[in-house]
């Protein structure tokens, strides 16, 4: 699996510490993609007596893109780059810490199944600084997730980035 289209997704997201964020759809007009490359290593036939053998391992992180409607006091809660003032909202990014958290992403035309969900519990969200203002009064913002492995050993996807369907 390289590459899933999703088509409208709800997104559950928590940074540490932080808030949850739901954002209940994704902007239609604009593609949710899943991306999830990996790569075999051969060992080949002529340099190991039997049978081909290898492994295989993610060449880059899994990344989510989407779209969704700006909403200006949900920035802080998907990334730590953003803070709220008293009043407004500022960017710190000199020095700042990538913040991670745990996602949950789910295709609306799955309907109530939850076996196509895809679950991350150690991701970071970028907020690309692509805010399209719309004829129709709406502001459109474009969200990455980059997905890294799951650090508790103790969960039985420890060292997943991520997984389709609860994971047990």
């Amino acid at each position: 699996m390289d590459v899933i289209t999703l088509g409208v997704c709800k997104i559950d997201f928590t940074l540490e510490g932080g808030n949850a964020v739901t954002i209940n759809r994704t902007l239609e007009e604009q593609d949710t993609i899943f991306t999830a490359p990996y790569e075999t290593n051969k060992i080949k036939f002529d340099q190991l007596a039997g049978a081909q053998a290898g492994n295989h391992f993610i060449s880059e992180e899994p990344t989510l893109t989407c779209s969704v409607e700006l909403d200006l006091d949900t920035l802080p809660d998907l990334t730590g780059a953003y803070k709220s003032g008293t009043t407004g909202l500022g960017m710190a990014a000199h020095g700042q810490a990538i913040k991670f958290g745990a996602i949950n992403v789910h295709p609306v035309s799955a309907g109530a199944s939850t076996a196509h969900d895809i679950i991350g519990k150690r991701v970071y969200c970028v907020v690309t600084n692509q805010v399209e203002y719309k004829n129709e009064g709406k502001t459109r913002a474009d969200l990455v997730f980059y997905f890294s492995a799951n650090p508790e050993e103790t969960d039985a996807d420890y060292g997943m980035p991520y997984t389709i369907g609860t994971y047990s």
